[in-house]
């Protein structure tokens, strides 16, 4: 779980840039409230207003599974 450990850290430190790294350029986001949408620079934006607040923080995030080529 390596990969899933070095994004934990990351999102512990709030490096955004780091954290933006995880993800590839073709990244979609689909909200599945109204299954609109968002791309990477798009998520990019939320994640760094995320990151920012000294009150955010990731809850009950565990990784289930992870190889070379896939985090779930």
């Amino acid at each position: 779980m390596k990969l899933y450990q070095a994004l934990k850290k990351a999102n512990e430190e709030a490096d955004h840039e780091k954290v933006m790294s995880f993800y590839h350029e073709n990244f979609e986001f689909i909200r599945h409230q109204t299954g609109t949408t968002v791309n990477k620079a798009e998520f990019s934006k939320f994640v760094a207003e995320g990151n920012s607040k000294s009150t955010s923080k990731m809850a009950m995030a565990r990784c289930i599974y992870e190889n070379d080529d896939i985090m779930v």
